[in-house]
């Protein structure tokens, strides 16, 4: 069973990325649309994703004040790759 937590600590959100091959990345949006969209890549970047540094996500990450939800394993105890970012404010 997995568990769901959240936190908005730099480094841990780091390493548990980095620990299933991950990296920071921000999706290219349209110009009419003023936002950024971080995402976290593990291996299948597309044309629109492009590849940035921690320091680079980290303020976009404060900027928004965002929360990383996550789940640390899978049904099957494996490593999970499911996360998503939320309002810090909000959740």
């Amino acid at each position: 069973m997995s568990i769901t937590k959240k936190t908005h600590d730099h480094e841990f959100i780091r390493a548990w990325a980095e620990d299933r091959g991950g990296v920071p990345a921000i999706i290219r949006i349209p110009e009419y649309y003023t936002g950024t969209v971080l995402r976290i890549d593990f291996g299948n970047l597309t044309e629109d994703v492009d590849e940035i540094t921690w320091e680079q996500f980290f303020d976009v990450f404060e900027s928004d004040a965002l929360d990383f939800i996550y789940q640390e394993e899978e049904g099957d105890e494996e490593d999970s790759l499911v996360f998503k970012f939320v309002d810090r404010d909000y959740y």
